[in-house]
């Protein structure tokens, strides 16, 4: 019995390790899905609208959220399989009042895939 009671405390200390570790993995897969949205413009797979809300710790003028944001739209690209030749912010907009605005963003960025020149 008391060989069991240690192998079940090692096995939950096991999973919760794992569990933790996969939580590091996704890294800040939860801002990005809380804080910010991808979508096709008109079905388009070359053209997209990326939607970001401003929120203590990503402020709109701070340079460094800035950087977070733009790392949010590249692993939304990279998660749709998208832009695989790269991309381009061919327009950045502050949203304000009456901008139709669902998802209560503070950003819209248009953005388009590159084409491969290879193919």
């Amino acid at each position: 019995m008391p060989y069991s009671r240690r192998m079940n405390r090692s096995s939950t200390l096991l999973a919760g390790c794992l569990l933790l570790a996969g939580c590091a993995a996704q890294g800040n897969s939860f801002e990005r899905h809380s804080l910010s949205r991808l979508s096709e413009v008109s079905g388009s797979a070359v053209e997209f609208e990326f939607e970001t809300r401003a929120v203590p710790g990503f402020e709109r003028d701070d340079p460094a959220a800035e950087a977070v944001r733009m790392q949010w739209l590249t692993e939304w690209l990279a998660v749709r399989g998208a832009c695989k030749a790269g991309y381009e912010v061919t327009e950045r907009r502050q949203l304000e009042l009456p901008t139709y605005n669902a998802y209560q963003s503070e950003f819209r960025y248009l953005v388009r895939c590159r084409v491969n020149q290879d193919t």
